[in-house]
């Protein structure tokens, strides 16, 4: 990380927004989306998006859109409310979906329904209007992706991109592009270069887009892929160039970054720099029903072209607390976070053991503006 970039963020920084509400089982109405995990929240305009999850695990929640407003000073007393949706379309229940944003759409794309990857997975795209609040369902035309869960979307300048994800087939490592026309109802979907071989197929992967490449200075923008779980915790790093539509295995040149995968990782500042938070670093023996290791340290990841055609990685620790500190957000995977003003918010996610899972209804910022 730039010298810049140490000066302004110190260990402990974190600010909790809204504690925990509900239990793992059920919320009263007044709790808002309460406790849950493979959700996804994506901000605009200071207002917190939520939509998807599970309380219990593989298991639904519901298909509401929530919103809880960040721009009061008193963000304490800010409260969630559940978006009235306008006309009859809403997309299907989900958890382990995708989720990106474009103008002042929110895209979702796939997830599934039920407890097994085979069972009810999905392939389908929806556009929410922060607008209008209506929902549509964009049909897909060209190489349509196949259906999955626990993959990832991102979105630059005016199409979204997913990488990879968990298919009835097993663990994916492939890419699209998706160029979404709401006025007509459709996405129009190209598989784009295969990574190199070892790129493994994964489910809660990193994916980060940024506008502008460490490759290339076109303004086209670049894709990082990092971590995620392929039959074990990863920390490979890749990046590939939207411009020259090619692939490159990043060489981590300073600190280490740590096996993990269903963390947080988001851009800060477009500057080539990703903040990474928490995660699972090592799974459970119960799968997706049960809680392994997880993490709740925060670090940082930049990313610069190095000599011979290379891409360098440089990892900072930013916050390395125990798992019991205060202050500090409870280790966690399968949660969700964004940036908003320059701040890391993160919600949700599963903490606790084999024998005690328990789901988090958290939110939490960290103020990482330069």
């Amino acid at each position: 990380m730039t010298d810049r970039a140490m000066s302004v963020i110190g260990p402990n920084d974190w600010v909790q927004i809204r504690e925990d509400v509900g239990d793992s089982a059920s919320d009263s109405a007044n709790d808002g989306p309460g406790v849950r995990s493979s959700h996804k929240i994506s901000i605009l305009s200071g207002t917190v998006y939520l939509f998807g999850g599970e309380k219990v695990a593989r298991v639904p929640v519901d298909n509401d859109m929530w919103k809880l407003t960040l721009g009061s000073e008193a963000l304490s007393q800010s409260q969630w409310e559940r978006c009235d949706v306008q006309g009859a379309t809403k997309p299907p229940l989900r958890i382990a979906h995708s989720q990106c944003v474009i103008g002042s759409d929110i895209y979702i794309f796939g997830g599934r329904q039920g407890i097994t990857m085979g069972e009810s997975p999905l392939n389908d795209c929806f556009a929410y209007s922060t607008t209008d609040s209506t929902w549509k369902e964009l049909l897909p035309e060209g190489d349509v992706p196949s259906a999955r869960s626990f993959h990832c979307m991102v979105a630059v300048r005016d199409r979204f991109y997913v990488f990879g994800g968990c298919s009835a087939d097993g663990r994916l490592a492939d890419l699209y592009e998706g160029v979404p026309d709401v006025c007509k109802g459709v996405v129009k979907w190209k598989l784009l270069p295969t990574g190199p071989p070892e790129l493994r197929g994964r489910g809660g992967a990193g994916f980060v887009g940024l506008t502008k490449s460490v490759v290339t200075a076109d303004g086209s923008g670049c894709l990082v892929v990092l971590g995620g779980f392929a039959g074990e915790e990863t920390n490979d790093v890749y990046v590939y160039d939207i411009a020259t539509r090619k692939w490159y295995t990043v060489a981590i040149t300073g600190g280490s970054l740590r096996p993990r995968s269903v963390f947080t990782c988001v851009p800060w500042c477009a500057d080539s720099i990703i903040l990474i938070f928490g995660g699972e670093v090592s799974p459970s023996d119960l799968g997706h029903e049960g809680a392994g290791g997880f993490a709740n340290d925060l670090c940082s990841l930049q990313l610069t072209m190095g000599s011979n055609s290379t891409v360098e990685g440089v990892v900072a620790a930013i916050s390395t607390p125990t798992a019991a500190a205060a202050g500090y957000p409870r280790p966690r995977g399968w949660g969700t976070g964004d940036v908003w003003d320059g701040n890391l918010v993160i919600h949700g996610g599963l903490t606790g053991d084999d024998k005690d899972p328990t789901r988090l209804g958290c939110l939490w910022k960290y103020p990482a503006a330069l």
